[in-house]
């Protein structure tokens, strides 16, 4: 019987769609990993090629910068398999034009197409029936006339059916982390950059209090250690939000709420002893604040489904 069909774009190996209501097995699971490195090598192989994998076969066509793969079990008929493929191929080309699955960037963009692929697949899991919905004689002389590739899995960069975990590593994409941050937006960015500046401005003034013994703007003359260590924390702080922007951590918005407190007050405590003008004491203050809303609305990065492929 038809186990389940992909869809890929040969150019890179994209999958467009790909069957989804499967109860996967181990075999079918291991099988997925050659769909993967098959996918990666469509466009050097022959436009027909069949590959067996233990109790499966693996069948595809390639047409107009398309793939078309089933897998099917070991003693399902090759000609059904091809009639199959023919089909859902026609109806692809009909759906989506060359241009529209050119331009797409994202896996499975067609997934609706899975609908019609169930359609097909439910036909043809009667093997005896289908003589009566499927012209076999045409695809019966085509195979006989020009034979399927039979491909090897040397041919795939695979050495041997038992190393497929070890050997096809390569084809497995890079597991996303589940503590991955979602990309930064332009706001993101903005209050991050944001940060960083308010963060160096203080440790340049501390430097400079250190440096030249500057006083309060009111020429006060007074110990500025304390002052200077104010700064300094002030520095250390936005550094810190900055780096909650960026890493994941546990409790981020509580940590990021703690720091806009610390910053505000060490603002506050500044410009009440004239080391920091009110306008920049409002613009540490709002930098920090908006800093929190970018800490508590970036969101964590979410895997995109594999929809059992």
């Amino acid at each position: 019987m038809v186990l389940c069909a992909i869809i890929t774009r040969v150019s890179d190996g994209l999958a467009l769609t790909a069957s989804t209501d499967l109860d996967l097995n181990k075999e079918l699971k291991d099988s997925r990993l050659y769909v993967k490195a098959l996918s990666k090598k469509v466009a050097t192989l022959p436009d027909r090629c069949s590959i067996h994998l233990g109790n499966l076969w693996l069948h595809f066509i390639a047409s107009l910068g398309v793939c078309f793969m089933v897998l099917c079990e070991d003693r399902y008929p090759t000609v059904l398999a091809f009639c199959f493929l023919d089909e859902i191929q026609r109806e692809f080309i009909v759906s989506y034009d060359r241009k529209k699955i050119d331009s797409v960037v994202r896996p499975y963009a067609f997934i609706e197409f899975d609908n019609f692929m169930q359609k097909a697949r439910q036909k043809y899991l009667n093997t005896g029936s289908l003589t009566t919905k499927v012209n076999l004689s045409d695809m019966t002389t085509e195979i006989k006339l020009r034979p399927p590739h039979r491909l090897t899995l040397a041919e795939l960069g695979i050495s041997n059916a038992n190393g497929i975990e070890t050997t096809s590593n390569r084809y497995r994409p890079k597991p996303l982390s589940q503590h991955s941050l979602s990309p930064m937006n332009w706001l993101a960015f903005l209050s991050f950059l944001l940060n960083i500046l308010c963060g160096l401005l203080n440790l340049g003034r501390a430097v400079i209090i250190t440096l030249y013994g500057e006083i309060s703007l009111d020429d006060t003359p007074e110990s500025p250690v304390k002052y200077i260590m104010v700064f300094f924390l002030a520095a250390v702080l936005c550094s810190y939000q900055s780096y909650l922007q960026v890493v994941f951590t546990k409790r981020k918005t509580l940590k990021g709420l703690a720091a806009c407190a610390a910053l505000i007050y060490c603002n506050a405590y500044l410009t009440t002893h004239r080391y920091r003008y009110i306008e920049a004491f409002i613009f540490n203050c709002v930098v920090s604040i908006f800093a929190v809303w970018q800490i508590r609305t970036r969101g964590m990065l979410q895997k995109a489904p594999d929809y059992n492929v």
